[in-house]
This record gives structure tokens, C-alpha cells and sequence, in this order.
């Protein structure tokens, strides 16, 4: 930090009011209960529109004289606390993972465990939207007297549920239709989730978790090997302009072994973490919602307690996916509102429009009118459900409840799922912190275990391909009788998993390709105009604050978008915080502004969800490459964008993120540079010789690489894997007579290389796995490889190369691994030789003769820890068992089982070290839970 020159020292010191350093208090209160240190550390940090929030001072509050303008306060430390487990988020999935800490610790007489919750709200409960139906297993399992009358502390506003009504809406009539089993709400309670957090947060105070409202997370911090080690606040007082104003206070840091994340859908640091630690990497892209509620105080005559309505149809069009509700609770209350899938096609549709048209439907007039609404609110629903979870342990923390994405769509809850998740967390977090000492990092391997064991995952993948079938062909009448048949016949055990389309922007048609739509307007008594909506969702900004919603220029955002979409921002947003104003000076005759006073602490945070919408914001896309391209094509584009002489800037920008950039700029430096310097050439058996050189999988992790060659009695040589034909390689093969007779690529991975030897020897029999050639075919550096032997599921029993080839080899492909595994067994040599089934990790001999160590970065020993085969290699065994094999575990069990039954010593796996004695022990270990399946 730059030197504070002694005049402006001077000026700060003689205008700042004296104040104990936080590091003096910090020893003098540990002892005392959250509520009271809270109380003690509570000075003037207050939000500039929220005089009740309880917040904390860590720093002293300055104001600064005009001594010195460059000088900038923000360059001062922040001052840090030290905590066991820090939580991001006080909704139902943080507060449980805070009580249960809570409870594990206080249960193990564990007094000095430190579990601190930040909420960015004034207060728990004020950034949620009341009306919700609530299923009470998780809440019954944390706290089992939670409606107990014997319970001073119960929470008093629960409304059980009474009956169910499932209605398809036509323009004037509603049409009764059977509801799912999955909406059955006997036994649940319809609340206010406002009301419920608040009382959670009440409950975790009184475990000893440590509560802060009005503290808004807003940057990861990281530990020196790249895990996460805590979050810090926002600053205050910062102007518009991102200059410090009079009121300026520093943030404050929070380091914990373990963080938490359950900001919800959508949150700005999840987004942050899973593009870091490429947690999406095995899911599908997430599909989002829309959800706009009210809570209208209704007549007597129109109340009837407890009663649940849900509707389909209109106003939605066909082609729009989503459903309005109807939820009776507490006294004379009613929560309605409508979901509005954001893959719908049309820019002209407005969700706000499309929930005003619903109130005057007779279903919903007939009960709110006459009424009084007393509240709104919108949110962001995460919708891609199962297919959609991304992973969700990470180094240094873990992701929890809507921000994971546990909502079960065709129920339409989540609260329970979220709560149990943050449950989960907290039983993996304790576990891993009472087995470890207080330095190094953690990770909670054990939250992906437990909650793929959990009933979260069941019920997930039980209704796996509901949501999905509606953006099918079948559209949404066959989406309704295709989910039928999945809720009352299939029960999610078909056999196959429907996939959701592509991100939602891009089902975005052009606005000239649609049809306009007009919305009437509001009659002040039913329907509201959106600014009266919004001055009742309890929230406030200054107008001079800054604009966290960030697009680089303003203009060309403008010249792009308006012309294509015609203003698709102005609807899109529940709260009017994107605007186009008409300016006659700008070409297109518009300018595009952001309302920063109107953004509702993003609730309701579709930004970088819903349109092609943005593609100048600081969320959205960087390259411009076609969504049919194939990988290479891709690498093509990227090596473009960065030469300086890239021109192609005309082509339609879709669906790419700085991540899968990332990657693919990675991919393209997977191979080394020089790979005759860095290639280790061994003789491993009289027979087999192994071509070794570095390679990180995904541009990270150094797991290695190698090509195997094996001289049959005939002198044929057969290639697996084939690597870089470098010189040397050319020389080697050579010397053993130069005699390629086979080449194969053992799986739907390894084939970087085999056009290359193909076409340095053309008598060569091609070996593949099942839709090898199709994936080759369709890129024009890999094009015209006529492969003459390809193993699949119907004939890989039957499977025979020639004469020479089956006498020396045993074959078995596993078409259950995730990669298509192709496995051999060098029968005179006693040798397994597979690409991916198998990893020994670390990569030494393929790292021997770089520069680099094998075991050197943070991920690649996150991944070694993983892959391994030492010790009891449980962390593989789990890869293999929950991952690798989920598809078809059955098939994948039998496959271990032929293998087993193969006469071998050695393993040369393409990953890693080659294991020359005891491999037929070590395949068994690590297959230990398959083996043992196919005994079962």
C-alpha cells in the first residue's frame, strides 16, 4: 500500500474520532454470546436507508478532508476476524447449516466453535418473498418441536394445508385437471418464508451462531493455494462515480476454515466460484424462472384457510412455459403470483404484463378483489433441476440450498431440499474440522457423498425429465401428458434422462420474427403499474450509489441489441431497472440507461439469464463462435481472438461464457510445445515399450500422457493411445521393424494423434469405441480416418481383429464408462493397457525430463489426492462408483468382473505412473465396490 504523505496523515488523525482497535476488542469479548459480542463490536456502520439494520463497526468511521483528492480511503487495511465456518446468505438453507453446526458443536461440549452468518438485508426474512408451502421433513429433523404447543419458542404462523386444486386456464374458464402426486400437500404448511427465516435466525442466535444482518458479501477471498478462505464486506459510502464520499467505511474481513455459500439463485459470488473451480463442468446449463408474487389481505367471504390453488395455461402462450398460484394462509391472507419459464421465445412478452392479465382472470378476481395488496416482490428460480446440479464441494467451502439449484420443479418447493442441504454441509464441515488440524485446507468430499445419498437427489432425479419435456417438440400440451405419465407410471425409472436446450437467451427470438404483444393497462384496483410495484417491496437505494449492474458501452449495447429485440430489457425486468429513453441524437433513436434506485437488490437478478440481451455486460459472452462448431473448430476461433489480426467480428454472438473460453484457450496448450524434448521413451517388457510426455486435463490438472506400443510374435507393432510422432518415436518404431499393422484409440478421448499416424502408415487397421468415427467425421482435421474395427455394446462379444491380434490380446469394452473405455490385455506379457479407467497419479515419469513438477499447483494436488491408487484409493473408488459408472453401473459391474478374470501384472494406464508389479491387486482394490456388485 502506497505511503500516506504525513500532511494528509496529519489532516485524517485530527478529524477522526477515537475508537479501540478491533484486534483489542476481539480478544476482550470472545467469551460472551453472539447477541451481546455483536452489541459490543455495534457502532455507526449503518445502511445509509435502513436505520434498523444491526451491523457491525470494525474499523473507525473517518470523514476525510479535502487535503489530498488522489489520496483513496479504500486502500486502507480491513480489519479481519478468524472463524471455524463462515456463511454467506440467511435464508433457509444458511440458517440450518448455522444451527446445525451449532447443535453438533454445543452436542460435543464444543464451546469455542465459531459459526458467523452474514445477510445482506436489514434484517432476516426482508429480501424474501412471503407465501410459500412449505414440506416439513427437514425442519422436523432440525427442530422437532418447531410447532410444538409445549414450545415457547414455536413458530406460530403455520397454516396447514387443507386441499389441493389444480386448474388449466383459458381466457375466461378454468378447467379442473388431476394434480400430480408430487403437489400433494397433505401434511405441509403454507407461511411466510419472511416470517420463517426471521425465526430461524432467532433460533440460530440462541445456538450460539453469531448473526449479522446488513452485511453484504461482496468479494472471495483466497488462501495462497487458491482454496477460498473466507468473504469480505462491501464497503460504504461509496458514490455513484466509485469515489469515496464523507460517509465512507471500510468492509471488514471474515476467514474461516470452511465458507458457505447460500446466497440463493443466481448470486453474484456463486457465479464467481463455480466459473473459478469450473464447478459446472459435468452438468447441463442451468434453466431459470421468473417468479413475481403478491400478498393481498383479502374479504372474509373470500378466505378459505389452508386452501392450495395451482394453475396452468393462461396468460402464457403455448410456447412459454410457466403457472400461476393461489396460497390461503394466516388471517385473510392471500400469496399469489405466476413463474414464468426464461426460455420463452418471444422478446415482446413481459412477465410483469403477463401476471397483471392473470389477477383479472375469475379464478384469482373472484378472490383478491375487493382486497387490499400489501406486498410485492420478484426472484430469479433456479428450474434445471438434476440435470443442472453442479458440483458443490469446492476447496475452502461449499455451495448450499436455490444457489446449487435443489428446487424440484414439478413440486414447486425447495425450502425443504435447501434446508437439508445446508444440513448436510454442516454434518460434513464439523466431521472435517474435528478430524484435521487448524492449518491447511479443507474439502467436504463427504457433502457430495452425503447428498448423493440423500433424499435430495432422489427426489430430484425421480422428476428428472418433467421440466425438460416441455422444450421438446411435444410442446407444452404434450409437456403436460408426458409429465403425467412420468408422475403416475414412469415415477423417473425410465431409462433415459432428457436434456435440457441450451442456455435460456438463446431460445430468444428476433422481435420483427414475433408477434407484438399489447398489455392493457392497469386499473389501479387489480393490476398496478410497475412503479407502484415496486415502492412495495420494502426496498430502497440511494440514487447516488454505484450501478452493480456493469455493460462496458453503454451505446453499442444500444446499436446492437435495440434494432434486433426492441427494447427486450424494458420488459424483461420485474422492476424497471433497464430502460431505453428516446434520443433523437443516437442513431438508432434510443439510449439505453440502467435505473440503479429501481434494482431490487436482485431478487429477482436476471441479468446474464434471460436475452442475448446484454452482450456487452461484464457477465455475458466474449467470443464469437457458432453453436454447431465441433471443439477444433472452436480452437480455431479462439486462436482468431487472440491474434491481433482477428476481423470477424460480423457472426451471430451465442451461449459462450468466459469460462468454456477459458477452457478451450487451455485446451490448445494441452500438448507441449516441443514434445521430442520433454517425450520419455521406456522399454517396459520385452514386448511393450511406453511413450510418456506431460499433459494437464483441462489445461490444470497434470495428470500426464502415453502411447503404448506392442510387438506381436508376428512383428506387427500395435499403437494404443497414439502420442506426437516425433522424431525419436519415428526412430524407435523403426528399430522394432516398422511394422505399424493396428492403431487404436482406446476410448472417445484418446485419438488426438491417430490422423497423424494414419497417415504416416496407411496399412494399419484402426481400432475405435462406438461413435469415435461420427465424432471424427465431423471436423475437418480429423475427417476422412476410415476405421475398420469399432467395438459397441451389441457386438463386442463377438469382436475379432484378425487371427495375430486375437491370439495375443483380450478386449473388453466398457461402454458404461462416461469415455467409452476400450480395455486390452497383453496376454504373453501379462499387461493391462487402458486410457482412462484407471488413474496413478502423480504423473512422474511423464513429467521427468520437463521443467515442471508433477506435483506442483494447487489443483493438480487437489486432483492427485483424487486419483490416486495408494492407500485404501477410496477418493477413486468414489469417481468411479458415483461418477464414472452412474450411467450404467449394472453394465460397468460385469465389464470389472471379465477383467478380473484376465491373467495380468502390470498396468500401464495412460495417467500417471505405470504400476509394474501387483496390478492385478491394485485393479482390485480400486474395483472393489464393482467387484463386489457383480458378485451381488
Amino acid at each position: 500500500m502506497a505511503q500516506v504523505p504525513p500532511a494528509v496523515f496529519s489532516a485524517r488523525m485530527a478529524i477522526c474520532r477515537p475508537k479501540f482497535s478491533f484486534q483489542s476488542i476481539n480478544s476482550a469479548y470472545s467469551h460472551f454470546p453472539p447477541a451481546r459480542r455483536r452489541y459490543l463490536l455495534q457502532g455507526s456502520r449503518v445502511h445509509p436507508t435502513c436505520t434498523k439494520q444491526r451491523t457491525l463497526t470494525t474499523a473507525p468511521v473517518r470523514k476525510f478532508a479535502d487535503v489530498d483528492s488522489s489520496f483513496d480511503p479504500r486502500q486502507q487495511d480491513r480489519e479481519s476476524d478468524q472463524v471455524d465456518v463462515c456463511i454467506v446468505g440467511g435464508g433457509p438453507a444458511g440458517l440450518s447449516a448455522a444451527i446445525k453446526l451449532k447443535q453438533l458443536a454445543n452436542d460435543a461440549g464444543n464451546d469455542e466453535f465459531r459459526v458467523l452468518l452474514l445477510e445482506k438485508a436489514g434484517e432476516l426474512g426482508a429480501h424474501i418473498v412471503s407465501g410459500n408451502v412449505i414440506e416439513p421433513s427437514a425442519v422436523d429433523e432440525l427442530l422437532p418441536d418447531w410447532l410444538s404447543p409445549d414450545n415457547p419458542s414455536r413458530f406460530e404462523n403455520a397454516t396447514p394445508a387443507t386441499e389441493d386444486r389444480m386448474r388449466f386456464l383459458t381466457k375466461n374458464r378454468s378447467i379442473p385437471i388431476p394434480a400430480p402426486p408430487q403437489m400433494n400437500n397433505h401434511g405441509n404448511y403454507i407461511i411466510s418464508l419472511n416470517q420463517f427465516s426471521s425465526w430461524l435466525g432467532e433460533r440460530a442466535e440462541e445456538a450460539g451462531v453469531e448473526v449479522y444482518p446488513g452485511f453484504a458479501a461482496s468479494e472471495i477471498l483466497y488462501d495462497h493455494d487458491g482454496s477460498v478462505k473466507g468473504v469480505a464486506t462491501n464497503d460504504l459510502g461509496i458514490s455513484r462515480a466509485g469515489k469515496p464520499k464523507s460517509s465512507f467505511e471500510r468492509g471488514m474481513e471474515f476467514h474461516a476454515r470452511v465458507t458457505l455459500f447460500a446466497e440463493g439463485c443466481h448470486g453474484s459470488l456463486t457465479k464467481q466460484i463455480i466459473k473459478k473451480f469450473d464447478l459446472r463442468r459435468d452438468s447441463q446449463p442451468q434453466t431459470y424462472g421468473l417468479g413475481l408474487k403478491e400478498v393481498w389481505e383479502v374479504k372474509p367471504e373470500n378466505f378459505r384457510s389452508g386452501e392450495v390453488v395451482h394453475s396452468m395455461g393462461y396468460p402464457l402462450p403455448a410456447n412459454t412455459y410457466g403457472g400461476g398460484w393461489l396460497y390461503h394462509f394466516g388471517e385473510n391472507l392471500v400469496s399469489l403470483g405466476l413463474v414464468v419459464g426464461l426460455d420463452y421465445p418471444n422478446p415482446w412478452l413481459a412477465p410483469y404484463g403477463e401476471f397483471q392479465k392473470l389477477k383479472h382472470h375469475p379464478l384469482y378476481k373472484s378472490v383478491i378483489e375487493g382486497g387490499k395488496c400489501i406486498s410485492y416482490g420478484a426472484r430469479a428460480l433456479n428450474e434445471g433441476g438434476y440435470q443442472s446440479i453442479p458440483k458443490c464441494a469446492f476447496p475452502g467451502g461449499a455451495l448450499i440450498g436455490d444457489t446449487a439449484g435443489f428446487l424440484n420443479v414439478p413440486k414447486i418447493k425447495g425450502t425443504h431440499t435447501a434446508m437439508r442441504s445446508g444440513m448436510l454441509a454442516a454434518e460434513a464441515a464439523y466431521d472435517a474440522l474435528s478430524k484435521t488440524s487448524d492449518s491447511g485446507t479443507v474439502f467436504l468430499y463427504d457433502y457430495e457423498d452425503k447428498l448423493r445419498a440423500s433424499t435430495i437427489w432422489k427426489e430430484l432425479y425421480a422428476v428428472r425429465n418433467m421440466r425438460p419435456s416441455f422444450s421438446t417438440s411435444l410442446g407444452i400440451y404434450g409437456g403436460i401428458m408426458y409429465s403425467g405419465l412420468e408422475a403416475y407410471i414412469f415415477r423417473g425409472r425410465t431409462p433415459w434422462t432428457l436434456k435440457h436446450h441450451s442456455t435460456d437467451h438463446a431460445a430468444t427470438m428476433k422481435a420483427d420474427e414475433m408477434p407484438k404483444i399489447e398489455y392493457p393497462k392497469p386499473d389501479n384496483e387489480i393490476s398496478f403499474d410497475i412503479l407502484t410495484s415496486v415502492s412495495r417491496t420494502g426496498t430502497n437505494h440511494e440514487e447516488d450509489q454505484p450501478v452493480h449492474l456493469k455493460v462496458e458501452d453503454w451505446e453499442k449495447h444500444a446499436s446492437d441489441q435495440y434494432p434486433k429485440f426492441k427494447g427486450v430489457e424494458n420488459r424483461f425486468c420485474p422492476a424497471g431497472v433497464y430502460e431505453y429513453v428516446e434520443d433523437e441524437s443516437k442513431d438508432v433513436g434510443v439510449r439505453f440507461q440502467i435505473n440503479a434506485q429501481k434494482n431490487k437488490s436482485c431478487t429477482a437478478d436476471t441479468e446474464g439469464i434471460d436475452c442475448p440481451r446484454l452482450p456487452n455486460a461484464s457477465w455475458d459472452l466474449l467470443i464469437i463462435v457458432e453453436p454447431s462448431m465441433t471443439l477444433y473448430q472452436e480452437l480455431a476461433e479462439v486462436e482468431k481472438f487472440y491474434r491481433p489480426d482477428w476481423r470477424s467480428k460480423n457472426r451471430l454472438l451465442r451461449n459462450y461464457s468466459p469460462l468454456r473460453l477459458n477452457l478451450l484457450a487451455m485446451t490448445s496448450k494441452l500438448v507441449p510445445q516441443d514434445p521430442s524434448k520433454v517425450t520419455v521413451i521406456r522399454n517396459i517388457t520385452p514386448n511393450i515399450w511406453t511413450f510418456s510426455a506431460p499433459f494437464k486435463r483441462f489445461g490444470r490438472f497434470k495428470v500426464g500422457g502415453r502411447g503404448t506400443i506392442v510387438r506381436l510374435q508376428n512383428g506387427s507393432l500395435a499403437v494404443f493411445s497414439p502420442t506426437a510422432l516425433t522424431p525419436e518415436v519415428r526412430s524407435t518404431v523403426q528399430e522394432l521393424g516398422n511394422k505399424v499393422g493396428y492403431l487404436a484409440a482406446p476410448d472417445f478421448e484418446h485419438h488426438i494423434f491417430l490422423s497423424e499416424w494414419a497417415k504416416a502408415y496407411p496399412s494399419a487397421k484402426i481400432l475405435g469405441v462406438d461413435g469415435l468415427p461420427e465424432k471424427r467425421q465431423k471436423s475437418e482435421e480429423t475427417a476422412g480416418t476410415q476405421f475398420n474395427h469399432v467395438w459397441t455394446m451389441k457386438n463386442k462379444h463377438d469382436m475379432n481383429v484378425d487371427p495375430d491380434f486375437d491370439r495375443e490380446f483380450e478386449s473388453e469394452y466398457v461402454g458404461s464408462h462416461g469415455n467409452k473405455e476400450l480395455v486390452f490385455c497383453h496376454k504373453p506379457d501379462k499387461t493391462l493397457i487402458e486410457a482412462d479407467l484407471i488413474f496413478n497419479l502423480p504423473a512422474n515419469e511423464q513429467y521427468s525430463k520437463s521443467e515442471e513438477s508433477p506435483t506442483a499447483g494447487f489443483a493438480t494436488k487437489m486432483f492427485i489426492g483424487l486419483m490416486s491408487v495408494s492407500g485404501a484409493a477410496t477418493w477413486q473408488k468414489r469417481f468411479l462408483w458415483y461418477g464414472a459408472s452412474s450411467a450404467d453401473r449394472p453394465g460397468f459391474n460385469q465389464s470389472m468382473k471379465k477383467i478380473n478374470g484376465w491373467d495380468f501384472d502390470k498396468i500401464i494406464p495412460c495417467h500417471g505412473d505405470v504400476i509394474e508389479t501387483d496390478g492385478k491387486g491394485i485393479f482390485q482394490k480400486v474395483m472393489e465396490w464393482h467387484l463386489k456388485a457383480a458378485k451381488d
